[in-house]
């Protein structure tokens, strides 16, 4: 099962940031020498930014769906990026689509790595001695597919936003949000 999860790891750099993080040891126990911080593309920080819209839109409105009131999810996103309220709406309104499309896609690398999984690793695991097989090829379109997808939300944030606004929170995203990632060791992604 852990080989399975480095193959695909390997091939989708969002899944590479999150093992990375995962299987990294805790910051505290790490020396300064161990911990470095490696530039996260992009396009990764517009999608998670765009999940973390997405799903906090969705609590509100899963409140509001009940009576009660869901702006405290709102207000958090509209202070911790620096957006207005009509701002927040555009963000909201580009993230709930991207997120839809971006389940779909998921949903089919998820069917993809259960057959890969079911064919090469009978058991969940990887007989003894036996050279793990390439990841499948569908999965790099996927993960090809994932990035358009994010940058074709990142066009239609800027369209919605128009230069200013959409420049200032990619400001904001650069800055606050892409500058706190750390990664341990010395450039494996934290899997030593």
């Amino acid at each position: 099962m852990r080989i399975l999860q480095r193959i695909v790891v390997s091939i989708a750099v969002p899944l590479t940031l999150c093992a990375s993080v995962a299987y990294a040891q805790r910051p505290g126990s790490l020396s300064k020498k161990q911990v470095q911080t490696h530039p996260i593309p992009i396009d990764v920080v517009y999608r998670l930014f765009l999940r973390h819209v997405a799903t906090f839109e969705q609590q509100a409105q899963e409140l509001e769906n009940q009576g009660k009131d869901g702006s405290s999810y709102r207000n958090h996103v509209i202070r911790k990026f620096s957006i207005n309220a009509d701002q927040f709406g555009a963000v909201a309104s580009v993230a709930t689509d991207f997120g839809r499309a971006l389940d779909e896609n998921e949903v089919k690398a998820r069917s993809i790595v259960a057959a890969f999984q079911e064919e090469h690793f009978p058991g969940g695991r990887l007989r003894l001695g036996e050279t793990p097989p390439p990841p499948p090829a569908e999965l790099k379109l996927l993960n090809n597919e994932r990035r358009q997808l994010t940058l074709q939300a990142m066009q239609r944030l800027h369209d919605s936003l128009g230069d200013q606004d959409f420049y200032a929170l990619d400001a904001t995203l650069r800055g606050r949000f892409a500058g706190q990632i750390q990664v341990g060791g010395s450039g494996s992604g934290g899997q030593d």
